[in-house]
């Protein structure tokens, strides 16, 4: 296969990734942990054979090189497989975006999680008694005023 086919190749699987992401961003948000699961895996694919494609560029620059340095790929691509490779980029890029936003919302997802579990546990005993105090006296008074007003 021609570089250049590859590199069409590369653009639809680029392109089924950002859709991916963005569906990926979106289950989390509503927590749709199942879709967001059956995501995981299609995702994976499609990054091992873009993987793969990163291997068939490198072999296409080698091929290039001038006294041991391989040159970059853009000068020796013209036409449309120039413009490919700009458009492969820039998905990749947007890709690369949706990525970390959902990395980042995943995190602040975690710091949130692992802050109330932090409340919850043992080691904020004294905060927890604390809650559980004034929760109890405050019934109590609310009784005591109910009885007093009876």
């Amino acid at each position: 296969m021609l570089f250049e086919e590859q590199l069409e190749t590369a653009i639809a699987l680029a392109l089924k990734l950002e859709t991916l992401l963005a569906s990926e961003y979106s289950s989390l948000k509503i927590q749709d942990i199942s879709t967001f699961q059956n995501i995981q895996s299609t995702k994976t694919d499609l990054l091992l054979q873009l993987q793969l494609f990163d291997q068939h560029k490198k072999d296409f620059v080698e091929k290039h090189k001038v006294m041991g340095v391989p040159p970059e790929i853009e000068p020796l691509l013209t036409g449309d497989p120039q413009k490919n490779w700009i458009y492969l980029i820039e998905i990749l890029s947007r890709c690369q975006t949706q990525h970390r936003k959902t990395e980042i919302y995943l995190d602040q997802k975690i710091k949130t999680t692992h802050n109330v579990l932090e409340v919850l546990t043992l080691n904020n005993q004294d905060q927890t008694t604390k809650l559980y105090n004034e929760s109890g006296k405050n019934t109590i008074k609310t009784l005591g005023n109910i009885i007093d007003e009876g």
